[in-house]
């Protein structure tokens, strides 16, 4: 089946009315020497063959063989969000086979949306760490990366079945973003995960099928970021500049406000480079007392005892005019 979507790319909008410059496609342009022509078959020979190498080395596309084998471990092996690794990999072997076939990277790509189908619940979900009983389903979002993850399948492909014209990784991608449409979609939750991604990817799903249930969903995923989370007071830890992290202290709504509608297009740094000069709190001091939320739970690799973040207050933001 070859792509619906009006222009093959990785941004494939539905209607030209509203853009002031339109994508090319996927074969509009060809690079045939130079700088760019020779880092496109570096990433043939070299990048490719390291990264899927490296799954393989740290379990990543392992977790998920487990599941499609039906074997019956609760063994996990890497991060709680491992599977992003496959989906990211997946993702850019489709794109490279847009610029030039492969047996071998087919072959890879067919193998690994096999073990995925395979792994994969009936009603569409997929998650290695959750399946292998180290997190509870929808239960833990803000943490858990089970959006993000799917976010980044989604990803795969539609970059697969755009490069390629064929279905057999979109279906498994396809599948998941309809549990989660179905689980919470028309807001039948109000939550959403702690680490945007699937709200681009739901779009771009939209664009290739023309169905409208994924784009609403990545409405509601965006309308929803921020609020019933956090409130003034609270402290988020945020990546800043030239420093490791910084605390940033809520301080009123329309900080809110903008701080979500930031989340939907990218992080809270971009929020912060609105703010001026707030006040700084020495880090070799105590943090305030009503320091709720110093960032996010313990993980597995929390970074040295001595990294401590600064710590910034943001007074109220200015009415816009």
């Amino acid at each position: 089946m070859q792509p619906q979507s009006p222009v093959n790319a990785p941004v494939s909008p539905r209607t030209a009315q509203r853009l002031v410059v339109s994508p090319l496609g996927l074969t509009d342009v060809e690079i045939t020497d130079g700088f760019w022509a020779e880092w496109q078959q570096l990433n043939r020979e070299v990048t490719a063959p390291h990264a899927l190498r490296w799954l393989e080395r740290d379990g990543s596309v392992e977790n998920l063989r487990q599941l499609a084998d039906g074997a019956a471990t609760d063994t996990h092996r890497g991060m709680w969000f491992s599977d992003s690794d496959v989906y990211k990999v997946l993702e850019a072997l489709s794109w490279d086979l847009a610029w030039a076939p492969s047996d071998g990277l087919n072959h890879v790509v067919s193998t690994i949306s096999d073990v995925l189908r395979r792994a994969q619940r009936d009603d569409g979900y997929v998650n290695s760490y959750v399946q292998a009983g180290h997190e509870a389903r929808w239960e833990n979002l803000v943490m858990s990366h089970e959006f993000y993850c799917i976010g980044h399948l989604i990803q795969a492909g539609v970059a697969h079945r755009r490069a390629t014209g064929r279905d057999e990784l979109f279906s498994v991608a396809r599948r998941a973003a309809d549990c989660v449409v179905r689980d919470f979609g028309e807001h039948r939750r109000k939550d959403t995960d702690g680490h945007p991604v699937i709200e681009m990817a739901l779009v771009e799903l939209y664009r290739e099928t023309g169905d409208r249930a994924y784009l609403q969903l990545a409405q509601q995923l965006v309308d929803v970021r921020g609020r019933g989370v956090l409130d003034p007071g609270d402290w988020v830890s945020v990546y800043a500049g030239a420093q490791r992290a910084r605390l940033v202290r809520l301080a009123g709504s329309q900080f809110l406000d903008r701080l979500r509608s930031r989340f939907g297009l990218a992080d809270a740094p971009a929020a912060l480079a609105d703010g001026g000069a707030p006040l700084v709190y020495d880090p070799g001091q105590p943090l305030p007392p009503d320091l709720a939320h110093p960032g996010p739970p313990d993980v597995a690799h929390p970074g040295p005892p001595d990294a401590r973040p600064t710590a910034e207050t943001i007074e109220p933001w200015p009415t816009q005019t």
